[in-house]
């Protein structure tokens, strides 16, 4: 969870060191790779702003990145909300993805095309560090019995 500056620059440099900037310019602006690098960053700036919403100045901020994310979520069909992903998160594929709030994803954690954590019997998964998600991979239910459907590994 991300309470400090030095936690949100931790997130961000270890999200980004998983999946760097592009390398070309014009794919940094217009391309899916930077487009998923920015939905990264706001994602994680939505979580610092949120989890310290003290003063007026974060609640603000807290609306206007959640705002971009949004716009992000929009356009790539897919639902990662904030506070349940650990930092160095990679994103191959970004369609499709749904994450529901309550889950808890670990550290480097891995997501595909088509990805889906979300409840099953009143329990939501919570899954650890080092995973990764391939395309369609269904994890639904508890942490003692996650229900699993795809090809999630540990890596």
């Amino acid at each position: 969870m991300i309470v400090t500056k030095s936690d949100l620059r931790e997130y961000i440099r270890e999200d980004q060191r998983m999946q760097p900037w592009p390398s070309n310019p014009l794919k940094r602006i217009i391309g899916a790779g930077g487009a998923i690098v920015r939905w990264k960053v706001y994602l994680r700036k939505c979580e610092y702003h949120h989890n310290v919403s003290q003063n007026l100045y974060h609640k603000l901020a807290y609306v206007w990145y959640l705002f971009l994310l949004k716009k992000y979520e929009r356009r790539f069909c897919s639902e990662i909300p904030i506070n349940v992903f650990g930092k160095g998160l990679l994103i191959w594929h970004p369609e499709r993805i749904i994450v529901n709030p309550e889950s808890t994803v670990g550290d480097y954690c891995s997501l595909s095309s088509g990805v889906v954590i979300a409840q099953a019997h009143g329990r939501c998964p919570t899954v650890g560090h080092h995973v990764e998600f391939m395309i369609d991979s269904k994890v639904l239910g508890g942490a003692e019995s996650p229900i699993m459907y795809g090809s999630a590994q540990t890596l």
